[in-house]
């Protein structure tokens, strides 16, 4: 799903003027419906979750004609959005140098999808091409290929791709029909100085929050810990072709003492980010880029400073911070309450109110509505600072661990975890911690089964699963499709 700040945020705008009223206008005396802001369309539903203490808050949204759950993904050869399901990526990563075309013959004009996934029958893929700027296009699966595999290069050739054990490939039929998926586009509603709030409108009527702008810089933005420490819409690497670090160990000049920034893609960025880590807390300054590096530098451990590689894609030299004050305040604040669930948001640049997540006060942790194994939807813990990754402490992959950085910060002491068999999910306390070794659960290109052993991670803390807390303590839900 799309959507920045929660799945399916709500956004309520309070501001004078907004949708178009004058100066001369009050301010609305409270909060206009949420269904002004999140509305079903002729074809596009959003499920709904309701609870006895009158929440109601949205989830998935549902094609009713194809009978599915669909996501918003931005696709060639338009630009505009489209609603998907149904659609299998194309599961390869990409050498250097290759467009992501690749083709049955060695004019590259019968073209081919790939893919290392043996489970997934979806009837449409989708091709991403550097030719159009990255963005899919959907197409029908065609018959399975098993001869010589060809790719264009970026610079035009047409070469031979040597394919792996487990990659398959198939050929490409027609392109999607207009009108398979719904289509969308963004829409713009400005909420105050500083910020704007962006909506996709789809063509069936149906409208929802998709992400927040910050208008001074003409960039999407997130909340985060500004350097001046008040919480600001940031430009994230998550919403942005934005270069992040300080990177571990790898730096811009030859003594080691000014840090180089990983920059997604090869094209230069407006902007890096850098995390400042201290006490626990992460603040976030945002950076003006110089220039893309022609080399890089590593600290060995005895502390010399020797040049490396460049690591692909690229990496980029910061300049001067921007003013933290040039981007928009967003305050959390909690905005309802509806029994033991109070919904939390952010006051943005003091105009608009955006609800971000749920917080479950008897438990003291936020909280979404997921299934658990009994198949009843319930607001069940969710941190991201203890997850569950798929790591175990046997080598039969049965014990399985929670894993957390920064042990000396971690507060959460509940996890939720997928259960195998039903599909549904459990609560567990967070157990003691495991230092021993860790072993993982593969799928081989045949469909069998491995533990294998895995590496810890440097930074890593790793804990064993504790009793399980009974599904029944936590708030249940109804869902339906509106």
């Amino acid at each position: 799903m799309r959507g920045i700040l929660m799945t399916w945020a709500l956004v309520i705008l309070w501001m004078a003027g907004c949708g178009g009223a004058t100066p001369g206008n009050s301010a609305p005396s409270g909060p206009p419906s949420t269904e002004d802001f999140f509305r079903s369309g002729s074809r596009l539903r959003f499920e709904v979750t309701t609870t006895r203490d009158g929440l109601r808050w949205p989830g998935n949204l549902f094609d009713q004609t194809r009978g599915a759950v669909c996501d918003w993904t931005k696709a060639a050869p338009d630009g505009a959005y489209y609603c998907i399901s149904g659609v299998a990526p194309q599961g390869l990563l990409l050498r250097v140098g290759e467009t992501g075309d690749f083709y049955a013959d060695a004019d590259c004009s019968q073209q081919l999808w790939l893919t290392s996934s043996t489970g997934d029958a979806s009837p449409f893929i989708s091709i991403r091409s550097a030719l159009h700027d990255g963005l899919p296009r959907f197409f029908t699966r065609g018959e399975h290929f098993t001869g010589t595999v060809h790719t264009r290069k970026q610079d035009g050739a047409c070469v031979q791709r040597p394919i792996s054990n487990g990659v398959t490939a198939f050929r490409v039929g027609p392109e999607v029909p207009a009108g398979t998926f719904v289509r969308g586009e963004l829409r713009e509603r400005h909420a105050g100085p500083g910020i704007a709030t962006v909506f996709i409108e789809g063509e069936d009527g149906s409208s929802h929050f998709d992400h927040l702008r910050a208008t001074e810089h003409d960039l999407p933005c997130l909340a985060g810990l500004a350097s001046d420490d008040v919480s600001r819409c940031l430009p994230l690497p998550l919403n942005n072709q934005t270069a992040s670090g300080p990177t571990p160990s790898i730096w811009a000049n030859e003594t080691c003492t000014e840090p180089a920034y990983h920059s997604p893609s090869c094209t230069l960025p407006r902007l890096a980010v850098h995390f400042e880590s201290k006490q626990c807390t992460t603040r976030i300054h945002v950076l003006s880029v110089v220039e893309r590096l022609t080399q890089t530098h590593f600290q060995q451990a005895d502390g010399n400073c020797q040049p490396t590689a460049l690591a692909f894609p690229c990496y980029v030299r910061a300049g001067e911070e921007v003013p933290a004050q040039t981007w928009p305040e967003a305050i959390p604040i909690d905005m309802a309450t509806h029994g033991r669930l109070t919904v939390r948001g952010l006051n943005l640049a003091h105009s608009a109110m955006i609800p971000t997540a749920l917080l479950d006060t008897q438990v003291g942790m936020e909280c979404r509505f997921r299934k658990d194994v009994e198949g009843t939807s319930r607001c069940l813990p969710t941190s991201l600072e203890l997850s569950f990754t798929g790591l175990h402490a046997d080598n039969a992959c049965t014990q399985p661990l929670f894993e957390s950085s920064r042990e000396e910060c971690l507060q959460t002491s509940l996890a939720t975890v997928r259960d195998v068999s039903t599909g549904g999910f459990r609560v567990h306390e967070r157990g003691s911690r495991h230092d021993g070794e860790l072993f993982q659960r593969l799928v081989s290109p045949d469909g069998t089964t491995r533990c294998l052993e895995r590496t810890r991670q440097p930074g890593v803390t790793y804990w064993r699963t504790g009793a399980e807390i009974p599904a029944t303590s936590f708030v249940p839900g109804t869902p339906s499709i509106e």
